[in-house]
Protein backbone atom coordinates (compact mmCIF):
# COMPACT_ATOMS: atom_id res chain seq x y z
CA UNK A 1 0.00 0.00 0.00
CA UNK A 2 1.37 3.27 -1.04
CA UNK A 3 1.60 6.20 0.99
CA UNK A 4 -1.15 8.60 -1.64
CA UNK A 5 -3.69 5.58 -0.24
CA UNK A 6 -2.91 5.02 3.37
CA UNK A 7 -3.36 9.17 3.21
CA UNK A 8 -6.66 9.08 1.27
CA UNK A 9 -7.91 6.65 3.81
CA UNK A 10 -6.27 8.35 7.17
CA UNK A 11 -8.32 11.45 5.95
CA UNK A 12 -11.52 9.39 5.02
CA UNK A 13 -11.47 7.88 8.74
CA UNK A 14 -10.26 10.91 10.32
CA UNK A 15 -13.31 12.76 8.45
CA UNK A 16 -15.38 10.11 9.79
CA UNK A 17 -14.22 10.58 13.59
CA UNK A 18 -14.76 14.56 13.40
CA UNK A 19 -18.48 13.81 12.13
CA UNK A 20 -19.08 11.54 14.75
CA UNK A 21 -17.72 14.21 17.58
CA UNK A 22 -19.36 16.54 16.38
CA UNK A 23 -22.55 14.98 16.43
CA UNK A 24 -22.11 13.28 19.53
CA UNK A 25 -21.42 16.97 21.64
CA UNK A 26 -24.19 17.98 19.73
CA UNK A 27 -25.82 15.32 20.96
CA UNK A 28 -24.75 15.54 24.30
CA UNK A 29 -25.18 19.47 24.36
CA UNK A 30 -20.87 19.72 25.19
CA UNK A 31 -21.31 21.83 21.68
CA UNK A 32 -24.24 23.88 21.78
CA UNK A 33 -23.29 27.11 20.41
CA UNK A 34 -25.51 29.17 22.60
CA UNK A 35 -22.02 31.22 23.38
CA UNK A 36 -21.56 32.14 19.92
CA UNK A 37 -25.23 33.11 19.62
CA UNK A 38 -25.01 35.67 22.54
CA UNK A 39 -21.80 37.25 22.02
CA UNK A 40 -21.03 37.24 18.51
CA UNK A 41 -22.02 39.63 16.14
CA UNK A 42 -22.65 40.36 12.29
CA UNK A 43 -20.07 43.20 12.52
CA UNK A 44 -17.51 40.29 14.00
CA UNK A 45 -18.28 38.11 11.54
CA UNK A 46 -17.22 40.55 8.66
CA UNK A 47 -14.33 42.37 10.23
CA UNK A 48 -12.70 38.89 10.77
CA UNK A 49 -13.90 37.47 7.26
CA UNK A 50 -12.22 40.97 5.99
CA UNK A 51 -8.52 39.81 7.42
CA UNK A 52 -8.70 36.30 5.81
CA UNK A 53 -9.33 37.54 3.01
CA UNK A 54 -6.62 40.45 3.18
CA UNK A 55 -4.18 37.80 4.14
CA UNK A 56 -4.86 35.29 1.39
CA UNK A 57 -4.34 37.58 -0.67
CA UNK A 58 -0.92 37.95 0.36
CA UNK A 59 -0.92 34.42 0.50
CA UNK A 60 -1.45 34.70 -2.96
CA UNK A 61 1.35 37.07 -3.49
CA UNK A 62 3.54 34.49 -1.72
CA UNK A 63 3.02 31.63 -4.59
CA UNK A 64 3.74 34.51 -7.61
CA UNK A 65 6.84 35.46 -5.38
CA UNK A 66 7.70 31.66 -5.36
CA UNK A 67 7.02 31.92 -9.25
CA UNK A 68 8.50 34.38 -10.22
CA UNK A 69 12.03 33.42 -7.82
CA UNK A 70 12.38 30.36 -9.90
CA UNK A 71 12.03 31.78 -13.32
CA UNK A 72 8.31 30.98 -13.27
CA UNK A 73 6.27 34.27 -13.26
CA UNK A 74 3.04 34.16 -15.06
CA UNK A 75 1.47 37.01 -13.37
CA UNK A 76 -0.83 37.67 -10.73
CA UNK A 77 -3.67 36.51 -12.18
CA UNK A 78 -2.01 32.89 -12.89
CA UNK A 79 -0.91 32.83 -9.08
CA UNK A 80 -4.53 33.52 -7.85
CA UNK A 81 -5.80 31.09 -10.39
CA UNK A 82 -3.80 28.49 -9.47
CA UNK A 83 -3.96 29.11 -5.20
CA UNK A 84 -7.72 29.44 -4.80
CA UNK A 85 -8.38 26.49 -7.01
CA UNK A 86 -6.22 24.12 -4.97
CA UNK A 87 -7.58 25.94 -1.50
CA UNK A 88 -10.93 24.94 -2.85
CA UNK A 89 -9.92 21.30 -3.77
CA UNK A 90 -8.18 20.67 -0.65
CA UNK A 91 -11.87 20.19 0.99
CA UNK A 92 -12.77 17.62 -1.19
CA UNK A 93 -12.54 13.96 1.03
CA UNK A 94 -9.20 12.31 0.24
CA UNK A 95 -6.90 14.72 1.81
CA UNK A 96 -4.69 14.89 -1.64
CA UNK A 97 -7.19 16.76 -4.27
CA UNK A 98 -5.20 19.96 -3.20
CA UNK A 99 -1.81 18.73 -3.92
CA UNK A 100 -3.13 17.34 -7.34
CA UNK A 101 -4.89 20.20 -8.50
CA UNK A 102 -2.07 22.78 -8.25
CA UNK A 103 0.32 20.36 -9.94
CA UNK A 104 -1.93 19.79 -12.40
CA UNK A 105 -2.69 23.83 -13.03
CA UNK A 106 1.33 24.28 -12.73
CA UNK A 107 1.43 21.42 -15.76
CA UNK A 108 -0.67 22.73 -17.71
CA UNK A 109 1.07 26.02 -17.39
CA UNK A 110 4.18 24.09 -19.06
CA UNK A 111 5.95 23.87 -15.41
CA UNK A 112 7.36 20.46 -15.34
CA UNK A 113 5.70 17.86 -12.24
CA UNK A 114 9.13 17.57 -10.34
CA UNK A 115 9.78 21.31 -10.26
CA UNK A 116 5.74 22.05 -9.53
CA UNK A 117 6.54 19.89 -6.74
CA UNK A 118 9.74 21.85 -5.27
CA UNK A 119 7.71 25.01 -5.33
CA UNK A 120 4.62 23.75 -3.74
CA UNK A 121 6.99 22.28 -1.12
CA UNK A 122 8.65 25.56 -0.61
CA UNK A 123 5.82 27.55 -0.34
CA UNK A 124 4.22 25.27 2.08
CA UNK A 125 7.05 25.17 4.01
CA UNK A 126 7.30 29.22 4.36
CA UNK A 127 4.07 29.13 5.00
CA UNK A 128 4.52 26.71 8.08
CA UNK A 129 7.22 28.66 9.24
CA UNK A 130 6.00 31.79 8.95
CA UNK A 131 3.03 31.00 10.77
CA UNK A 132 5.09 29.11 13.82
CA UNK A 133 7.15 31.81 13.78
CA UNK A 134 4.99 34.76 14.12
CA UNK A 135 2.66 32.41 16.57
CA UNK A 136 5.71 32.29 18.65
CA UNK A 137 6.40 35.18 18.91
CA UNK A 138 2.69 36.69 19.26
CA UNK A 139 2.64 33.87 22.48
CA UNK A 140 6.68 35.41 23.92
CA UNK A 141 5.34 38.81 24.12
CA UNK A 142 4.81 38.93 27.96
CA UNK A 143 4.33 42.25 27.94
CA UNK A 144 3.13 45.01 26.14
CA UNK A 145 6.66 47.35 25.74
CA UNK A 146 8.20 48.33 22.63
CA UNK A 147 10.95 46.32 23.63
CA UNK A 148 9.06 43.12 23.66
CA UNK A 149 7.76 43.52 20.27
CA UNK A 150 10.69 44.69 18.48
CA UNK A 151 12.48 42.14 19.81
CA UNK A 152 10.24 39.37 18.77
CA UNK A 153 9.34 40.74 15.46
CA UNK A 154 12.90 40.51 14.50
CA UNK A 155 13.43 37.15 15.73
CA UNK A 156 10.41 35.60 13.33
CA UNK A 157 11.65 38.23 10.53
CA UNK A 158 14.64 36.39 10.56
CA UNK A 159 13.88 33.12 10.84
CA UNK A 160 11.15 33.73 8.22
CA UNK A 161 13.87 35.41 5.69
CA UNK A 162 16.75 32.74 6.60
CA UNK A 163 14.62 29.85 5.89
CA UNK A 164 12.53 31.54 2.49
CA UNK A 165 16.53 32.57 0.85
CA UNK A 166 17.01 28.85 1.91
CA UNK A 167 14.05 26.87 -0.05
CA UNK A 168 13.46 29.24 -2.59
CA UNK A 169 15.29 28.68 -5.98
CA UNK A 170 17.32 31.88 -7.60
CA UNK A 171 15.84 33.60 -4.71
CA UNK A 172 17.58 37.36 -4.49
CA UNK A 173 17.71 39.33 -0.92
CA UNK A 174 15.47 41.43 -1.71
CA UNK A 175 12.81 38.50 -3.09
CA UNK A 176 13.37 36.66 0.21
CA UNK A 177 12.85 40.23 1.75
CA UNK A 178 9.37 40.93 -0.02
CA UNK A 179 7.98 37.23 0.93
CA UNK A 180 9.31 37.84 4.48
CA UNK A 181 7.31 40.81 4.59
CA UNK A 182 3.95 39.80 2.76
CA UNK A 183 3.97 36.44 5.71
CA UNK A 184 4.53 38.47 8.96
CA UNK A 185 1.66 40.69 7.21
CA UNK A 186 -0.72 37.97 6.54
CA UNK A 187 -0.15 35.94 9.53
CA UNK A 188 -0.84 39.35 11.84
CA UNK A 189 -3.54 39.47 9.80
CA UNK A 190 -4.65 35.86 10.40
CA UNK A 191 -3.39 35.72 13.48
CA UNK A 192 -5.98 38.73 14.71
CA UNK A 193 -8.78 37.83 12.54
CA UNK A 194 -9.71 34.37 14.93
CA UNK A 195 -8.83 37.24 18.30
CA UNK A 196 -11.62 39.28 17.14
CA UNK A 197 -14.14 36.55 17.55
CA UNK A 198 -13.10 35.97 21.11
CA UNK A 199 -15.23 37.98 22.97
CA UNK A 200 -13.51 40.36 25.48
CA UNK A 201 -10.29 39.65 24.59
CA UNK A 202 -8.62 42.91 24.72
CA UNK A 203 -6.28 42.00 27.55
CA UNK A 204 -4.58 39.00 25.59
CA UNK A 205 -5.23 39.42 21.85
CA UNK A 206 -1.69 38.86 20.98
CA UNK A 207 -1.79 35.19 22.87
CA UNK A 208 -4.90 34.58 21.16
CA UNK A 209 -3.24 35.22 17.67
CA UNK A 210 -0.25 33.56 18.51
CA UNK A 211 -2.04 30.20 19.39
CA UNK A 212 -3.82 30.55 16.32
CA UNK A 213 -1.00 30.67 13.75
CA UNK A 214 0.35 27.45 15.89
CA UNK A 215 -2.54 25.79 15.98
CA UNK A 216 -2.63 26.93 11.78
CA UNK A 217 0.86 24.75 11.97
CA UNK A 218 -0.14 22.15 13.27
CA UNK A 219 -3.51 21.78 11.18
CA UNK A 220 -0.89 21.83 8.15
CA UNK A 221 1.61 19.29 9.19
CA UNK A 222 -1.20 16.83 10.13
CA UNK A 223 -1.38 15.77 6.42
CA UNK A 224 -4.23 13.49 7.23
CA UNK A 225 -6.45 15.92 8.13
CA UNK A 226 -7.86 17.98 4.70
CA UNK A 227 -6.77 21.58 5.50
CA UNK A 228 -6.16 20.83 9.13
CA UNK A 229 -10.05 20.24 9.66
CA UNK A 230 -10.47 19.47 13.56
CA UNK A 231 -6.80 19.32 14.60
CA UNK A 232 -6.28 22.99 14.01
CA UNK A 233 -9.45 23.33 16.35
CA UNK A 234 -8.75 21.04 19.07
CA UNK A 235 -4.95 23.13 19.43
CA UNK A 236 -6.57 26.26 19.31
CA UNK A 237 -9.15 24.94 21.99
CA UNK A 238 -7.02 23.79 24.37
CA UNK A 239 -3.97 25.59 24.40
CA UNK A 240 -6.10 29.30 24.58
CA UNK A 241 -8.01 28.10 27.23
CA UNK A 242 -4.93 28.77 29.94
CA UNK A 243 -5.26 32.12 28.30
CA UNK A 244 -8.51 33.36 29.59
CA UNK A 245 -11.44 32.82 31.22
CA UNK A 246 -13.03 30.94 28.66
CA UNK A 247 -13.60 27.02 28.74
CA UNK A 248 -12.27 24.58 26.37
CA UNK A 249 -15.83 24.15 25.34
CA UNK A 250 -16.59 27.44 24.42
CA UNK A 251 -13.03 27.97 22.88
CA UNK A 252 -13.53 25.04 20.51
CA UNK A 253 -17.01 26.67 19.28
CA UNK A 254 -15.39 29.71 18.25
CA UNK A 255 -12.64 28.06 16.71
CA UNK A 256 -15.25 25.77 14.46
CA UNK A 257 -17.39 29.55 13.91
CA UNK A 258 -13.99 31.06 12.82
CA UNK A 259 -13.39 27.50 10.64
CA UNK A 260 -16.76 28.85 9.10
CA UNK A 261 -15.77 32.16 8.06
CA UNK A 262 -12.40 30.52 6.88
CA UNK A 263 -14.32 28.38 4.31
CA UNK A 264 -16.73 31.95 3.53
CA UNK A 265 -13.43 33.63 2.28
CA UNK A 266 -12.09 30.52 0.36
CA UNK A 267 -15.07 30.81 -1.71
CA UNK A 268 -14.87 34.72 -1.89
CA UNK A 269 -11.36 34.21 -3.29
CA UNK A 270 -12.64 31.23 -5.15
CA UNK A 271 -15.25 33.23 -7.20
CA UNK A 272 -13.47 35.57 -9.61
CA UNK A 273 -12.05 32.74 -10.82
CA UNK A 274 -15.58 31.58 -12.00
CA UNK A 275 -16.67 35.03 -12.86
CA UNK A 276 -13.69 35.59 -15.15
CA UNK A 277 -12.53 32.07 -16.48
CA UNK A 278 -9.45 32.18 -18.55
CA UNK A 279 -6.91 29.51 -20.44
CA UNK A 280 -3.86 29.08 -18.26
CA UNK A 281 -1.10 30.44 -19.65
CA UNK A 282 1.75 28.78 -21.01
CA UNK A 283 5.04 29.72 -20.78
Amino acid sequence: MNRAVIKRWAARIWLLLLVAFLVLALKSQKLSFEYIAEHISLSTFVLSLALIIAGKILVILLVRGVLRSSGEDRGLAFAWYAYSRADIAKYIPGGIWGLTSRLAIYRTAGIGFTKGGKLLLAETGILIVASFASGASFIAVSEFSMISWATCGVAAFLFIYGFSNLVVPMATKQDATIITLQQVSAWILFGLSFAVVVPDAEAFWAQLAGIFNVGFAAGTLAIFAPSGIGVRELVVGFLASRTGDLSVQNLIELSLLHRAVWIVADLLVFVPTLLRPYAVPEK
